[in-house]
């Protein structure tokens, strides 16, 4: 099967890897800790459970058996990497269908996004990878009001560089912690 964007299966590997990483950043206390603006009133669990949300429909998508949420592991950063596994699992070896494109373009932003936002909550981690911002720029259109929760975009300055146009891009702040 041709694949409808050359790179993107190694895009996509790249941002599981990510994901999967960031499982090692929240201890058990700050799952109840209330996420940073723009997300207030949402807390870390509640983001992990978005990112496990985003993977299992990727997995879905690439045709694999629909997984329900009480399938997986009950503590959120060990069912985050369990969706993750079923994600890259399901993946197809020699392609992607056209129609998991959407999906995995939201599982790289997310990626990208939902790790700021981690970061910012917790104080820990590394800041976005640049080849996940380079590749999500691209989508960043389609993205608008869809990586989780659907915030609206916000303005940039003129000399805004790319991790500031995507995260405003997803309704995130910018500035000192956008890397």
């Amino acid at each position: 099967m041709p694949e409808p964007e050359p790179g993107l299966r190694q895009v996509f590997r790249r941002s599981c890897t990510d994901v999967a990483a960031r499982m090692r950043l929240p201890s058990w206390e700050q799952l109840r800790w209330e996420m940073a603006a723009p997300l207030a009133g949402f807390t870390v669990a509640d983001l992990l459970e978005a990112w496990i949300a985003r993977h299992l429909a990727v997995a879905a998508a690439f045709g694999a058996k629909a997984t329900r949420r009480d399938e997986l592991p009950d503590s959120p950063t060990e069912a985050v990497v369990e969706a993750v596994r079923l994600a890259l699992r399901a993946m197809p070896p020699d392609g992607l269908p056209a129609e998991a494109t959407a999906e995995v373009h939201l599982a790289v932003a997310e990626a990208v996004v939902l790790g700021w936002d981690l970061q910012r909550t917790i104080g820990a981690g590394a800041g976005p990878d640049p080849r996940l911002v380079e590749a999500a720029m691209g989508w960043v259109d389609e993205l608008n009001g869809k990586v989780w929760p659907g915030l609206d975009p916000i303005g940039t300055g003129p000399l805004a560089g790319a991790t500031d146009l995507l995260l405003a891009g997803c309704g995130r702040p910018v500035g000192a912690w956008a890397g």
